[in-house]
């Protein structure tokens, strides 16, 4: 009983740093946190730190927050990656991207299934997608079209830097001319 008091208590100073929640707002999130933990297999630290980081990146609070937490979570178990590092990399995607935030269970999705079809890490795919999206939106593409593209390259072992390089040359050149990038 002990050692589980320390861990919840634990995931709630976890929290806390992540959010600077005090008082009713901190013991709100605590619940959230007691809530997933009832629904979803983890220790208190690590969900702890998961509802904070979606409660910061995408202001979600109650139900709403739960959710996310708890989906973040699955993508995590499926793909491998850190729950609070995804809830980073998907939500700075999102932002760059301009993709609403009531968006991301779908962005979850398709991250998830091209992360397992071409072996690349779905980390890296979200930071493709922030690093490489404004040249990919440039050439007409949408992010679903742009994450199975990065797939690809990475199935065909194509450097995604170089060849994103190339396209933001071309892009403007064909802009110039007055050509549809698409």
């Amino acid at each position: 009983v002990k050692d589980a008091y320390f861990e919840f208590d634990e995931g709630q100073d976890t929290i806390i740093k992540a959010t600077g929640a005090t008082g009713e707002a901190a013991a709100e999130l605590t619940k959230n946190m007691g809530n997933v933990a009832r629904r979803i297999n983890g220790d208190f630290s690590t969900i702890g730190s998961a509802i904070g980081e979606v409660n910061t990146r995408f202001g979600f609070t109650g139900e709403e927050l739960e959710n996310a937490t708890e989906q973040f979570l699955k993508f995590s178990e499926i793909t491998g990656v850190d729950a609070t590092g995804a809830v980073q990399s998907i939500s700075k995607a999102m932002y760059n991207a301009g993709i609403d935030t009531s968006k991301y269970s779908e962005l979850l999705d398709e991250i998830a299934v091209a992360a397992q079809a071409s072996g690349i890490s779905a980390d890296k795919l979200a930071d493709n997608l922030t690093k490489y999206g404004t040249q990919t939106r440039a050439a007409g593409l949408n992010t679903k079209e742009s994450i199975a593209l990065f797939a690809q390259f990475e199935k065909s072992g194509v450097n995604a830097e170089a060849a994103l390089g190339g396209l933001k040359t071309a892009i403007k050149s064909w802009s110039d001319e007055g050509k549809n990038s698409r």
